[in-house]
């Protein structure tokens, strides 16, 4: 009975593994489009920026890397806007500004780290998937 419950637990497991894999280029997708809006600064540059971006996407190799490279472009992207807004508010108001720009130095720190450490894991799932 044990071996049985092993060999089904094995083969679902398999299976579960193999559709999370497969799902990985749909959701890197939707990243770059999220990216893309926060990123757009006119009308019609989201467009533009998700099409240059999709088309970078398709020449990665590998599913987990193109979750990876949807990821640091999110990072970036993400990180690139709070210090707009944080230059924005030291225009504004410089002490409330400082304290933004120290903030957003702050995450500047951490985001860098938990990209690299998301990359490193991705990079080593799909490594072992080889």
């Amino acid at each position: 009975m044990t071996a049985l419950v092993t060999v089904v637990g094995g083969v679902l497991l398999g299976v579960l593994s193999n559709e999370l894999f497969d799902v990985l280029p749909w959701i890197a997708v939707r990243m770059l489009r999220l990216a893309a809006r926060l990123d757009a600064r006119f009308a019609g540059e989201a467009d533009l920026l998700l099409a240059e971006w999709e088309e970078q996407l398709e020449h990665l190799p590998g599913k987990a890397t193109k979750l990876a490279y949807a990821v640091s472009l999110l990072v970036r992207v993400a990180l690139r806007r709070r210090m707009d807004l944080a230059v924005l508010a030291l225009r504004e108001k410089p002490a409330a500004g400082v304290r933004q720009l120290r903030d957003a130095a702050g995450d500047l720190v951490s985001g860098l780290h938990s990209l690299v450490a998301s990359s490193v894991r991705s990079f080593t799932c799909a490594w072992r998937m080889y």
